[in-house]
């Protein structure tokens, strides 16, 4: 069943609804040690929802019970009437009897899961080792999701880097083939410019007409020659 999902909160649910199931409890819940301030967080419970969430609220701000649990002592009350130490009194104002709540713990401490019920003596040690050994178990779960988590965030990553080169590369190669493209131009129209006759050099060879008369510089030339030949006729 824990293989079955790499997302924490949807595994410790999963764990809870099985407990409740097989155990016959009232209420389970699942307290995880956050990793901003590395204070308890409820993130799942099941059961009678709607009269312990404040009463866990309450108990995570007062971190008595957790706190005592997350050190590394299993916390079993056969009887919650007899049992009056801070945090404990909170379940019993909501109405149950007994309680069980041990560490979710591998290599470290990662919170704490618990069961609670209406009947006196219905949970014992007993209940406590089972608890103990489906709280390995759940630690060893959520390793690997964080484990999984970490080298998919890394994946991540690194796909974006290489998304990134590739475009930077694109970018270089799209430049270059701008300038390659942009230097053929301009040594086409400089050839161009090169080949073409007479290009700002044009020289205007003189002409002599029939009459004897110079051609200097074309039309201009040509009106001074008509003008010379009928000056020398009158």
């Amino acid at each position: 069943m824990l293989a079955l999902s790499n997302e924490p909160q949807q595994l410790v649910e999963m764990v809870l609804d099985k407990l409740l199931h097989l155990l016959k409890v009232d209420y389970g819940w699942v307290q995880l040690v956050s990793s901003q301030d590395r204070n308890l967080r409820l993130v799942a419970s099941r059961g009678r929802r709607s009269e312990m969430m404040p009463m866990l609220s309450l108990m995570d701000s007062q971190r008595n019970l957790g706190e005592r649990v997350v050190v590394g002592s299993k916390v079993v009350v056969p009887d919650l009437s007899r049992d009056s130490r801070d945090g404990l009194s909170l379940f019993g104002l909501a109405g149950f009897r007994s309680l069980v709540a041990v560490p979710i713990r591998t290599y470290r401490t990662q919170g704490v899961i618990g069961v609670a019920s209406r009947t006196k003596k219905r949970l014992d040690k007993e209940v406590a080792e089972l608890l103990m050994t489906v709280a390995g178990l759940v630690g060893a779960a959520l390793n690997v999701a964080e484990l999984g988590r970490i080298a998919l965030d890394r994946e991540r990553q690194r796909v974006a880097e290489e998304v990134s080169k590739e475009e930077t590369v694109a970018a270089e190669s799209s430049y270059r083939s701008e300038l390659t493209n942009g230097s053929e131009l301009l040594a086409v129209a400089e050839g161009d410019f090169k080949e073409s006759p007479d290009v700002g050099t044009s020289k205007v060879e003189p002409e002599e007409d029939s009459a004897g008369g110079v051609e200097v510089f074309g039309d201009h030339s040509r009106k001074m020659t008509t003008f010379r030949r009928t000056h020398q006729e009158g």
